[in-house]
């Protein structure tokens, strides 16, 4: 293995205030590995949330630790009286708004603290965000490498990705005429099929090389159906607990979070392709916050930032921190 050129691939999941979580573990192989993520990382490949978190942690002008610093606020103070940016993120525009939240709060505070303009060709690691154009229902991928995308401001990129409709609306893009919604709303809340593709096609996957790929995940509650109680349901018992299995699963819908897990069952079986014998090595690992307590799997629910991080920091323990050496 020591003869093989190795790459390492982050892939972030989104989950709106569960941001910490993810934020968190990066905190935690950075100060293990006393190294900002972008000496770690060769590529990154992000959904909302994540989006946002890398959009900083790629200038590499803040280091995760400063970054969950400022994204939580200070541990034991009051929500009343926290200065959290998560906090000025997810309050609320007004009693009935909707949008539910302004945007403008994130962009305001990365220009303050990170600069502008910073644009996506000042990533110091190829970076990959999501979108969905409403306009022609596809998933777009802004990379930073890439003339037209490394122009975009890497505010706007981190918007577009981080753009739930009922939580912040869409992004309404005159030139190009598309209207940008968030990453997770396709198939890609965590675009583990787009960095195996990207690994490819930069020839990560040929004899020689040894890709190492790192998930980390926002976390779901336990969403499966129970046959038995289901049966004891009458009609509109059954009606209902359909709506809810794919509208509500973390308010990302069934469908997403399923996405998710099928895609690491995915790779986990792609990855026994590549053993470094005829092709390049592969491997690969997840981490998650399986079966989370329900009332903490939600898109919006930024007092719960602390168990959030503390739980992030716990499943980062596990992340074989080996895997991400170069040597």
């Amino acid at each position: 293995m020591a003869d093989k050129q190795k790459h390492v691939v982050i892939v972030g999941e989104g989950g709106g205030a569960k941001m910490p979580l993810i934020s968190s573990q990066i905190e935690y192989i950075e100060e293990a590995l006393n190294k900002p993520i972008t000496e770690i990382a060769d590529l990154a490949v992000t959904t909302s949330a994540s989006a946002v978190v890398f959009s900083i942690l790629t200038t590499q002008r803040m280091r995760a630790k400063k970054f969950n610093e400022l994204l939580l606020g200070k541990r034991g103070e009051s929500d009343r009286k926290t200065a959290s940016l998560l906090k000025k993120i997810f309050t609320p525009r007004g009693l009935l708004s909707v949008p539910r939240y302004d945007r403008d709060e994130f962009i305001h505070v990365y220009n303050q603290q990170i600069g502008d303009p910073i644009y996506m060709r000042e990533s110091l690691i190829n970076f990959i965000l999501t979108s969905v154009n409403e306009c022609d229902a596809h998933t777009h991928f802004f990379k930073s490498w890439e003339e037209k995308d490394g122009k975009l401001k890497m505010t706007e990129a981190a918007c577009r990705s981080f753009a739930a409709m009922y939580y912040f609306g869409e992004m309404i893009d005159e030139k190009e005429k598309a209207l940008w919604t968030d990453g997770g709303v396709g198939i890609f809340n965590l675009p583990l099929m787009q960095a195996y593709a990207q690994a490819r096609v930069n020839g990560w996957l040929k004899n020689g090389h040894h890709t190492h790929i790192l998930a980390i995940c926002g976390g779901y509650s336990d969403f499966t159906t129970n046959f038995t109680e289901y049966k004891k349901r009458r009609s509109l018992g059954r009606v209902i607990k359909g709506l809810e299995y794919f509208i509500n699963p973390g308010e990302g819908g069934g469908a997403r979070a399923m996405s998710a897990l099928e895609q690491i069952n995915w790779l986990n079986f792609m990855k026994q392709s590549y053993d470094g014998v005829n092709d390049g090595l592969l491997t690969f690992q997840s981490t998650n916050w399986a079966n989370m307590p329900a009332k903490l799997d939600s898109m919006n629910n930024w007092e719960a930032r602390w168990q959030y991080y503390d739980k992030g920091m716990e499943i980062a323990k596990t992340i074989d921190l080996g895997a991400l050496k170069k040597s």
